[in-house]
């Protein structure tokens, strides 16, 4: 293993995101080789997973009123029954933000291994450390688990640019659902009574809604743009249904919802002094045989070289680059 003390020794051959943590967590992530995507709703970051809401339910009348279709919903037709059912939406969503089922889990890395901001707000005051990861690496990751993680580079948006996502994720709502009423229709054409009928689609508009707000977690406030942050997230909402996370026998709902086998029997939790914080592990070495690729240590971090190599060779974590952060850093 080689260490070079000056970002100028080392000549960068793709490029890296960086891991921010406090030192038990770097430590943790190369003694278990591991990676956690957290739940986001425990994290600094919870308020993100609802930058839509519920202001998507006001944007969807509006463009429904442009663009309207035929609807049937527990005998309302039209505007009424669009109505009705985003009024009962917002009432579930409502219930699953309150007991911690509106969620997805995620991991966060920033372009930057060497900034002030992070140090202080996600690496202990600058006592911990950037663990820099490929790029290329991450992508290829994720495309193994396409349309169930996603890794994208977070969108900095200003208050009128979040309105027009917004406007356009409502059409998206809509085109889906107007796809799904067809489908709906036909599967329960041959019963008299409508209930069927109306339970199937109150379920896929929830769907349909609770994947939109998890795509939120793409966006960001632009006051926050110089995080350059990057995320890894299930591109579905995580249920947290215990027989189909923990039991042994297979429901049938797995088979529509993509996200289930990918977590069965995967979940991990996080016990701290006042709570406990579900997660999802990434196996290090399912991302590549040497997965981290520099190590950051924080401004006020005081690791010897020589400790931090005996570590990660103890840990059979092999070719790591080691340097120190060039930030003077006070307070």
């Amino acid at each position: 293993m080689i260490f070079w003390r000056n970002k100028d020794d080392w000549e960068e051959k793709s490029m890296m995101l960086y891991h921010y943590c406090d030192n038990k967590k770097m430590a943790n992530i190369v003694a278990g080789h591991t990676l956690r995507m957290s739940d986001i709703t425990k994290s600094n970051d919870y308020e993100e997973i609802q930058l839509f809401y519920p202001y998507i339910m006001t944007a969807i009348e509006k463009e429904y009123k442009m663009n309207p279709f035929s609807l049937d919903y527990k005998g309302e037709k039209d505007f009424e029954a669009l109505k009705r059912l985003l009024h009962v939406t917002h009432k579930l969503v409502n219930i699953e933000f309150d007991v911690g089922e509106m969620t997805s889990f995620v991991v966060c890395f920033c372009e930057e291994g060497d900034v002030l901001s992070q140090w202080r707000g996600y690496a202990d005051g600058g006592k911990g450390g950037a663990i820099g990861f490929s790029l290329e690496e991450l992508k290829e990751y994720c495309k193994l688990y396409d349309g169930i993680i996603t890794l994208a580079k977070v969108k900095y948006i200003s208050r009128e640019e979040l309105q027009s996502v917004i406007a356009d994720k409502a059409k998206e709502v809509l085109l889906n659902l107007q796809n799904d009423i067809g489908w709906i229709a036909d599967k329960f054409s041959m019963f008299d009574d409508g209930e069927e009928y109306n339970i199937l689609l109150q379920t896929r508009m929830l769907h349909i809604i609770k994947k939109v707000l998890i795509s939120s977690l793409e966006y960001k406030h632009e006051s926050f743009s110089e995080e350059k942050e990057w995320r890894i997230f299930f591109s579905e909402e995580i249920t947290k249904n215990l027989q189909w996370l923990f039991a042994d026998e297979e429901d049938s709902i797995m088979k529509y919802h993509h996200v289930i086998p990918k977590l069965k029997n995967k979940i991990e939790f996080n016990i701290t002094d006042n709570d406990m914080i579900p997660y999802y592990p990434i196996d290090l070495y399912d991302i590549s045989s040497e997965p981290i690729k520099e190590i950051i240590l924080g401004p006020k971090n005081n690791i010897l070289e020589r400790d931090f190599e005996l570590y990660a060779a103890k840990y059979n974590m092999k070719n790591i680059v080691l340097r120190l952060s060039e930030i003077s850093f006070r307070g």
